[in-house]
């Protein structure tokens, strides 16, 4: 009989956050330049056969115990590559918005549960040239950072492997179960006590889905945090890039501008760890944006503060610890759930993932660009998704359409954004040459 492997309550809880309008995979998109020798699909699919040892779980699917009591992992006997790395039905060349389209499709449908949880869709020819795949993988058996790494095992060009992306280092987890009691009710009243205002994303969610793709220089970050300092990060920036092109968005809108809270992931990952335990170890912090403030760089500040002091009392270990805890009380625990995902407690997630530092590519042909989506939530019509590569930061947009209408217009108000944070380093750069060159 094949061994089963139970589901950890993480993978569990995720699993069953699924609904009638809410499916719970991610994606990458891949978008690569010709590869001039072989079709691209026959390519992909020989690769991933090499390789999918390396990732024994895209070889198991789910399965009953044999008490009924709960899921398990097993192996899939019937396994076929050709089931899981397919082609795109699309007249060729695919335009950039037939593109998103494709990857907004992708989004709404659900992935077999009688197969392992995760397809690769190919395509072939791209009207700006190249090649692209979507690589669609179910959130109960990676969070971003396990997929990213995935990524690099199943298809990317073999690199050392220094050149791999590796987890964000965690920050050091509470000390002892005494200071853990000690954090754990200050933390939970300050941070799941409703204070979200009414949220321009909060409707019942549909079906349907549209992304957006934005692009911004890591360069440009990296300026703008370093004449932020005060411990500013990159992080930092992507948040009030991400604030000030929904500030941008709702203005065109005429809609009210008030405060908005953002949940921001933290990785829980341990470098040192072995990967075949990485799948979903995620903490949160929440970080409250003041929209109304038109100045974009008082606004980083305002970020900047935010999450220097919750990282400075530990907030996301103290909640990681919590909600690992509450596994073992169920009810309580599905209620705590609850409240950390009302539409009061925050008005949209942003997550950030480390991805390879050096260019990538598949069987020589570079990779231009790649991005990363995750599933909306109820009453949270917008998800925003980050992946840095080789210089670039992409971000992706996942939204429901019929609340969040002009996706395309929010990524470029966002790229516009960074312009903006841009804009003002300079300013204050020249306005400090002119007092250095005073006599």
């Amino acid at each position: 009989m094949t061994a089963l492997e139970p589901l950890d309550p993480e993978d569990l809880r995720i699993l069953r956050l699924e609904s009638p309008t809410i499916a719970g995979h991610t994606c990458k998109v891949a978008i690569f330049d010709r590869v001039p020798h072989a079709p691209p699909l026959e390519l992909l699919r020989d690769r991933v056969a090499t390789r999918i040892a390396r990732v024994p779980r895209c070889r198991q699917r789910l399965a009953v115990l044999p008490d009924g009591g709960g899921l398990a992992w097993r192996a899939d006997d019937i396994f076929s590559i050709e089931r899981h790395v397919r082609t795109v039905a699309a007249p060729a060349p695919v335009s950039r918005r037939r593109l998103l389209d494709l990857v907004a499709n992708v989004m709404m449908h659900r992935l077999d549960r009688d197969r392992p949880l995760w397809t690769v869709d190919v395509v072939e020819a791209l009207e700006a040239g190249g090649w692209a795949f979507i690589w669609t993988v179910h959130h109960c058996i990676a969070d971003g950072v396990t997929a990213m790494r995935w990524a690099c095992d199943l298809f990317f060009d073999d690199t050392s492997a220094s050149e791999r992306p590796a987890p964000p280092a965690a920050a050091r987890a509470v000390a002892s179960r005494r200071a853990l009691v000690e954090h754990v009710p200050t933390t939970v009243v300050r941070e799941l006590t409703p204070r979200a205002p009414r949220s321009p994303f909060d409707a019942r969610v549909g079906a349907a889905r549209a992304v957006g793709f934005a692009r911004c220089p890591l360069a440009d970050m990296r300026r703008i945090e370093k004449a932020a300092a005060g411990g500013t990060t990159i992080n930092d920036v992507l948040l009030a890039a991400v604030a000030g092109g929904i500030r941008r968005w709702l203005v065109d809108r005429g809609a009210p501008l008030h405060n908005i809270r953002i949940k921001v992931p933290v990785s829980m990952h341990e470098s040192e760890s072995p990967r075949a335990a990485h799948g979903n170890r995620d903490s949160f912090i929440f970080v409250d944006v003041p929209l109304r403030e038109s100045d974009p760089l008082v606004r980083l500040q305002a970020i900047r503060d935010e999450t220097t002091q919750r990282k400075r009392r530990g907030d996301p270990q103290t909640m990681f610890a919590m909600f690992n805890a509450l596994q073992h009380v169920p009810p309580l625990g599905r209620l705590v759930t609850r409240l950390t995902m009302s539409a009061h407690e925050f008005t949209l997630n942003v997550s950030n993932v480390p991805g390879p530092r050096e260019p990538q590519a598949f069987s020589g042909a570079p990779l231009r660009e790649l991005y990363s989506l995750a599933e909306i939530a109820p009453h949270h019509a917008l998800r925003v998704s980050a992946l840095s590569l080789a210089g670039s930061m992409f971000v992706a947009l996942n939204s429901d359409p019929d609340i969040v209408p002009g996706v395309d217009q929010l990524a470029a108000h966002i790229e516009a954004s960074i312009g903006e944070l841009s804009s003002s380093v300079e300013a204050i750069e020249r306005r400090r040459s002119r007092v250095a060159d005073d006599p």
